[in-house]
């Protein structure tokens, strides 16, 4: 089965083959076919939360256009979303990752991915994360787009 779009949001720094990983998305997709891709940014942002996810890899935008490029896809582009908000809650993010690691009793790279993103999103914070209240944050976040700035990356992509 072939398809018209494929979507994958923070999977391939999990998999240790993500040539083959891309290599095969790009055999799934339909002449003309679209990808788009999130994964995390810039290997200087590596830390303990990147373990805690079972992380195998950050992306550097330079490599990430190749291996993209290389898999066969055209008209590839590679945005850095999400700053500077994203990189604000980054030592939050490192110290819930300590206390979470200091939980487990396996940390194998496949347990932590397997555990990675289950994490439950309190009350409070699901009242606010809306539409409309990201709404201004976005549009700022935007104007910062096409700056190696922030620590994800979006790839758009086309057979």
């Amino acid at each position: 089965e072939t398809f018209d779009c494929i979507v994958s949001c923070e999977v391939m720094e999990h998999i240790e083959d993500d040539t083959g990983f891309i290599k095969k998305i790009h055999s799934l997709l339909k002449p003309n076919g679209q990808v788009v891709i999130s994964v995390p940014a810039r290997m200087k942002y590596w830390a303990i939360d990147d373990i805690a996810a079972g992380h195998v890899r950050r992306y550097e935008k330079a490599d990430l256009l190749e291996l993209v490029k290389s898999a066969g896809f055209k008209n590839v582009s590679v945005i850095s979303y999400g700053y500077p908000f994203i990189n604000i809650f980054r030592q939050a993010r490192i110290i819930d990752a300590r206390m979470k690691l200091k939980k487990e009793k396996e940390r194998t790279q496949k347990h932590l991915t397997q555990k990675s993103g289950l994490n439950r999103i309190p009350f409070v914070l699901r009242v606010i994360v809306n539409k409309t209240v990201f709404w201004p944050f976005n549009n700022i976040a935007a104007l910062f787009n096409r700056f190696n700035l922030s620590e994800g990356y979006l790839v758009f992509a086309e057979k």
